[in-house]
């Protein structure tokens, strides 16, 4: 069974070339666990979606919990699904740009981009949003 699992976590200290080094890491190990999903990045927050069978996306998760480089991890879903939203990636990195002012602004109250103002399907659906705007542009 496939299993989607969004969260959100404040950043924590990644040093200069962290989001980089996370994300090379992350790759590494989705790939060999068949994880795939995607992370948005901003100053301030990660917005993360897992996707993957249910036991690997919730060991996936497991390490995400202690990780330093998150702090106040909220998980926002956790669901069942047909099909991944992100099967070619095993770690898209999306950091906002001005094309996707316009698609932050459908799914947020606010340009700063406060994850705790979603919930998790609209959280995934503006990832996805976000992945066909950086990828048209």
């Amino acid at each position: 069974m496939l299993s989607q699992l969004v969260y959100f976590s404040n950043r924590g200290e990644l040093g200069p070339g962290g989001i980089l080094r996370l994300v090379d890491r992350a790759r590494i190990k989705n790939a060999a666990s068949g994880v795939t999903g995607v992370i948005l990045f901003n100053r301030d927050y990660f917005l993360q979606c897992l996707e993957g069978e249910r036991r690997e996306v919730t060991e996936t998760f497991g390490w995400i919990l202690p990780d330093p480089r998150h702090t106040n991890v909220e998980l926002m879903s956790v669901r069942d699904i047909e099909q991944r939203d992100f099967p070619d990636w095993t770690m898209g990195l999306l950091t906002p740009t001005e094309a996707m002012t316009t698609t932050f602004r459908r799914f947020l109250p606010t340009d700063d981009f406060p994850p705790q103002a979603l919930t998790g399907e609209s959280a995934a659906a503006l990832l996805k949003s976000l992945r066909d705007v950086q990828y048209t542009v």
